[in-house]
């Protein structure tokens, strides 16, 4: 399974170190919990689709594509790997959960960064239209992985040895 998880996550934690960051060091968080977000002015090198600034539009399509391509790969993973161990649940559980993570961090930045130009500048149909695609990522994409990580049929949740408790206790009987 890590041989086809091991490049997906590569590519995406190239991609999320900027976002990642910001979440892991406190700096998006505090700005958003300070109310930063809505005093200060939007920064308008944010503004726009340009690929080699900073932008909304940018951090949005890296979302998309990240997301295009990890999902279909984490289904893929998901069908082929053996989740019925604790090994091999594990195995496929924590790439799947730093992959997920990341996405939620590439999802996270450019939606702050719209809300607030969307506080400054006013609402547009293709603002709105991002809002609801940011928001509709940070509710989808955590649901997708909770289905995602679920045991296969008949088997035990790793650390669950309630098989095992209830096989012993039928023995002693």
């Amino acid at each position: 399974m890590l041989f086809l998880l091991g490049p997906l996550l590569y590519v995406v934690a190239s991609v999320a170190e900027g976002p990642f960051l910001a979440m892991a060091t406190g700096r998006l968080p505090l700005y958003v919990l300070t109310g930063k977000l809505f005093t200060e002015p939007f920064n308008t090198i944010h503004a726009g689709s340009a690929l080699d600034q900073p932008t909304i539009g940018k951090w949005l399509l890296w979302f998309s594509v990240l997301t295009a391509f990890s999902v279909p790969l984490i289904l893929l993973t998901r069908w082929l790997g053996d989740r019925s161990t604790r090994i091999g649940y594990w195995t496929f559980a924590i790439p799947v959960v730093i992959i997920g993570g990341l996405l939620l961090c590439v999802a996270m930045l450019p939606l702050c960064l719209l809300i607030q130009y969307v506080y400054w500048m006013g609402f547009t149909p293709n603002r709105v239209f991002g809002l609801s695609f940011g928001l509709a990522a940070l509710i989808i994409l955590p649901c997708f992985l909770r289905w995602t990580l679920r045991c296969p049929a008949g088997a035990s949740p790793p650390g669950d040895n309630t098989r095992q408790q209830d096989a012993h206790q039928a023995r002693s009987i």
